[in-house]
């Protein structure tokens, strides 16, 4: 069927995702016929399909035009990543003046944020947890919205993450590249902490392409902050900021975060390499020493 869409959001969004996504696995492509635009089937792949395939397809594509018409009738808005992230840093600074129980502010953080997150389909829900944070008990400095692979990590504790950090005066949104301290910051004074964390944002932003994210430099959150808001910090890898009333287009802030989820796997890609090879060492430094200790028993046997 033509897109006939007169909404250019709407048709921006379907065209970088999921059209995007399907399109770079070569299963779609874009054609122009009598100055419209149809999505056309991959021709190899429409030879494999079988009529039943083909109905089923139909039926699938017709049944979500159907709930997205609904949708636009019913006035239900549709997710923008955009939307999302400016409500998360236009409202923040009021609602700190609120209550902390009960804020809705704070609901829509921990659920309707990761939402947002989760709906470009850029993360495969099997793989990665979206959580969002805004304080426990009390307002805290800073509040983030963290993607975490579950690989590697399981929250913002430990272990490299990506993470959106609010500034405390809420004026300043970073995309970032980020580790956790907290293993680090229980062996180790402030400083040690501090100048670790920077020695391993080098490390590892040397081993990966920033594309065109800033990589080795500390953000700045704010001042008087917390011990934990300042690790936040110094834990940076990489990153882009986004100012309140400034925002950069719906496109730009998915192809942003596309990005950095690509930089995020070829991390995890090299960490998974990593830790095989200091598996592979152990035991090999294992098996050395059991070689050694059975020789040393048979040297003992043919002695006596």
């Amino acid at each position: 069927d033509p897109i006939n869409t007169t909404d250019s959001r709407i048709r921006n969004l379907i065209m970088q995702n999921p059209y995007d996504v399907i399109h770079k696995k070569g299963f779609v492509e874009l054609k122009k016929v009598d100055g419209k635009d149809y999505f056309e089937l991959n021709e190899t792949l429409k030879e494999e399909l079988l009529s039943e395939d083909v109905e089923q397809i139909r039926r699938v594509v017709d049944k979500k035009i159907r709930n997205y018409y609904k949708s636009i009738s019913e006035g239900i808005e549709l997710i923008s990543l955009k939307n999302s992230l400016e409500r998360f840093v236009n409202e923040a600074e009021s609602e700190r003046k609120n209550s902390f129980s009960n804020n809705p502010y704070g609901a829509f953080v921990r659920q309707d944020l990761p939402k947002a997150i989760m709906a470009t389909d850029l993360l495969d829900p099997d793989l990665y947890n979206v959580k969002g944070a805004v304080g426990a008990g009390v307002w805290a400095d800073v509040f983030w919205l963290g993607i975490f692979d579950k690989t590697i990590t399981e929250g913002a504790q430990k272990g490299v993450y990506i993470v959106y950090l609010l500034s405390k005066d809420s004026n300043t949104l970073y995309l970032t590249l980020n580790q956790g301290c907290m293993d680090i910051k229980n062996e180790h004074s402030m400083s040690e902490t501090i100048q670790i964390l920077r020695d391993r944002a080098k490390e590892i932003s040397e081993s990966l392409n920033p594309r065109d994210f800033i990589a080795n430099e500390v953000i700045n959150l704010g001042d008087n902050l917390t011990q934990l808001a300042k690790l936040y910090q110094y834990g940076t890898i990489m990153y882009k900021a986004y100012t309140k009333g400034k925002f950069p287009s719906e496109k730009v802030l998915y192809d942003d975060l596309k990005n950095l989820v690509d930089i995020y796997k070829e991390y995890v890609s090299m960490d998974v390499v990593e830790r095989r090879k200091e598996v592979a060492k152990v035991d090999m430094n294992r098996s050395y020493s059991n070689v050694k200790h059975n020789r040393i028993f048979l040297e003992n046997i043919l002695q006596n």
